[in-house]
C-alpha cells in the first residue's frame, strides 16, 4: 500500500511545489532550497552581525571570521544568508514564542516582505496559516499596523508550529532507520497526502518489516524487573486475594469524592475500583459529595441507594451506591436504608436477625471535638455494647452484637489531634476498632482524616443492610477547639 505512494520527482515538483519536504542529509536540504528559491524574484537578505569586546581592527576581523566559518547548527539555525522568495514555505528553526506558537518546526508561506522606506532595510516578514488560532497574540499586537497598510491581510500572521501536514513530499531511501522512516510518514494526516520520491528511481519500500531494537526490548526488561510498587497495585492484589475467596459475600469501596458531580467517571474508569465485581453485593461509601438533595447524579452502571447534605453550606453530604448488577438471596427488599443527619431521630425499617449495619458518615471541618463525639453518640447509640441488657424491649433487636462498618471523612487527622482519645472512644462506646494504617496518610497533605471502623465482621452474611448516611455539617469554631 505504502509502495503506491512512490511517485517521480517531476511529478511532486510539478504538482506539489508548496508541499513540506523532508530529507535525511543538511546537504540535500540546503540542494533543494537552491534549485527552489531562484530567479529574480528571489531576495538574498544579509543577517546584519553585531560584535561586542573587539579593541582593536584585527580582533574584530578575526571574531568575524571565525563566525563565517561556523556551520548553522554551530548559531542556533540562524543563517548568514536568508534567501527570500515571496509565495514560498519557510521553516523556524528555533523557539521564539511558545504561547504563540512561534517555535522550532513552524511552517509558513511567505507572502509579504516589509521594508524601511528610508533605508531599504526588511524590518519584518508575513505568514499566512490555514489555521486562524495560530499567531493570534502577534495580530493583535499588529492591528495599528494593519490598519495603516491596506497591503497587508488581517489574515496573516507569522509563524506557527504544525507536527503534521495535509500533504508530504518524503526522499525515501533503503538505508534509513527503522524510527526514522515511521516518524518521516507518521508527519502526514493521511496516506493519500503522503508522496515518496527516491533519487534512484527504486520505488521499493524496504521497511515493510519490523526491526528488532535489542536495546529497546533489553531496557523494558530491566524495567520490568525493577517495577515501581504503587498505591493502586497494593490495592489491587488485595482485591485480587479477597475475590479469590469462597467467604467473601461484601465488597466496600470509600470514596471521598470532593465533588460528585466532577469525579463521578472515576468510579467507572479507576482501574482499581471496577474490579469489585462480587456477584452478590458491590457498595461505594462516598463522603463530600457537594451535591444538593434535589440535583440528579448519575453514576455508570450504579444506583444512588441513599443520600444527603445539608443545603446550609456548599461542603459536606454523603451518598451510598450500589451495583446495578448486584444480586442478593431476598432481593431488593434486602436492602434497608435510613437517613440521619446531626441530632435528627433514628427512624430505622423493620429488621430481622441478621443484619449488616453501614454508615457513610462526613464531619464539617473544624467542627470541636467534643461535638464530634456528640454526634457518634446521639446517632449511633443504639448499636452501643454498653445497652446490653438494660433495655428488655431491645433484647430481640440485638443491636450491640451487629455486625457494623462506619467509614468517611471525619476531617480529624487521626495522626495528630485526639488520635488515641477518639478510637479509643469508638472502641469503648461502639466497640468499633480502626482499619486504617495510620503510618499511611489519606490525602494530598498527608493527613489522615479519612477512616474506616469496623466490628464483628466475621459475623458478615449480608441477608439484609441496613444502610445509614451520617452528615455533621454544621460547622464549629476552632479557636474555642483550641482553648479546650
Amino acid at each position: 500500500m505504502i509502495e503506491s505512494r512512490f511517485v517521480g520527482r517531476k511529478f511532486v515538483d510539478r504538482e506539489y511545489f508548496q508541499s513540506v519536504r523532508l530529507f535525511f542529509r543538511t546537504y540535500d536540504v540546503h540542494q533543494f532550497n537552491s534549485e527552489s528559491i531562484c530567479g529574480v524574484e528571489m531576495i538574498e537578505y544579509v543577517a546584519a552581525d553585531h560584535y561586542t569586546g573587539n579593541h582593536i581592527t584585527e580582533q574584530l576581523a578575526s571574531t568575524r571570521a571565525k563566525l563565517h566559518k561556523l556551520k548553522s547548527d554551530e548559531t542556533g539555525d540562524l543563517l548568514y544568508i536568508l534567501r527570500l522568495h515571496i509565495g514560498k514555505p519557510y521553516m523556524v528553526t528555533t523557539n521564539i514564542d511558545i504561547l504563540d506558537g512561534l517555535v522550532n518546526e513552524a511552517i509558513g508561506t511567505l507572502l509579504y516582505i516589509d521594508r524601511n522606506a528610508e533605508k531599504s532595510e526588511i524590518k519584518r516578514l508575513w505568514f499566512y496559516f490555514d489555521d486562524s488560532k495560530i499567531g493570534r497574540l502577534l495580530r493583535v499586537k499588529a492591528q495599528a499596523h494593519l490598519l495603516a497598510n491596506p497591503d497587508l491581510d488581517h489574515s496573516w500572521t507569522p509563524i506557527s508550529q504544525r507536527g503534521m501536514y495535509d500533504t508530504i513530499v518524503y526522499e525515501y531511501s533503503k538505508f534509513h532507520e527503522q524510527q526514522l522512516v515511521y516518524v518521516a510518514l507518521s508527519r502526514a494526516t493521511s496516506l493519500n497526502g503522503l508522496y515518496l520520491t527516491n533519487r534512484d528511481g527504486d520505488h521499493v519500500f524496504y521497511h515493510h518489516r519490523g526491526k528488532v531494537n535489542r536495546e529497546l526490548r533489553n531496557e523494558f526488561a530491566r524495567l520490568e524487573c525493577h517495577r515501581l510498587k504503587t498505591i493502586g497495585d497494593t490495592c489491587r492484589e488485595f482485591l485480587d486475594r479477597s475475590l479469590q475467596s469462597d467467604f467473601t459475600s461484601l465488597s466496600l469501596c470509600t470514596f471521598n469524592a470532593q465533588s460528585l458531580n466532577a469525579h463521578s467517571l472515576d468510579i467507572t474508569t479507576d482501574f482499581v475500583l471496577p474490579r469489585c465485581k462480587l456477584p452478590r453485593c458491590k457498595l461505594h461509601s462516598i463522603s463530600e459529595t457537594l451535591i444538593k438533595n434535589d440535583q440528579p447524579v448519575e453514576i455508570l452502571g450504579f444506583r444512588t441507594l441513599l443520600r444527603f447534605k445539608q443545603n446550609t453550606i456548599r461542603s459536606g453530604g454523603v451518598a451510598i451506591c450500589k451495583n446495578k448488577n448486584m444480586s442478593s438471596p431476598d432481593g431488593e427488599q434486602s436492602i434497608k436504608y435510613n437517613l440521619l443527619k446531626f441530632i435528627q431521630e433514628n427512624k430505622n425499617t423493620t429488621i430481622n436477625c441478621k443484619r449488616t449495619v453501614l454508615d457513610s458518615v462526613y464531619n464539617s471541618l473544624n467542627t470541636p471535638f467534643e461535638r464530634i463525639k456528640e454526634f457518634f453518640v446521639l446517632n449511633l447509640i443504639a448499636y452501643s455494647p454498653k445497652l446490653k441488657g438494660m433495655f428488655e424491649v431491645l433484647k430481640k433487636y440485638n443491636n450491640h452484637d451487629l455486625p457494623m462498618i462506619v467509614g468517611g471523612d471525619l476531617n480529624l487527622d487521626l495522626r495528630v489531634s485526639h488520635r488515641t482519645e477518639f478510637i479509643e472512644f469508638m472502641h469503648t462506646e461502639l466497640g468499633l476498632e480502626l482499619s486504617n494504617d495510620l503510618a499511611t496518610s489519606t490525602s494530598r497533605n498527608s493527613t489522615c482524616i479519612d477512616a474506616v471502623f469496623y466490628r464483628h465482621i466475621e459475623k458478615l452474611e449480608t441477608p439484609e443492610l441496613e444502610l445509614q448516611g451520617l452528615a455533621n455539617d454544621e460547622p464549629g469554631n476552632r479557636e474555642e477547639e483550641r482553648k479546650k
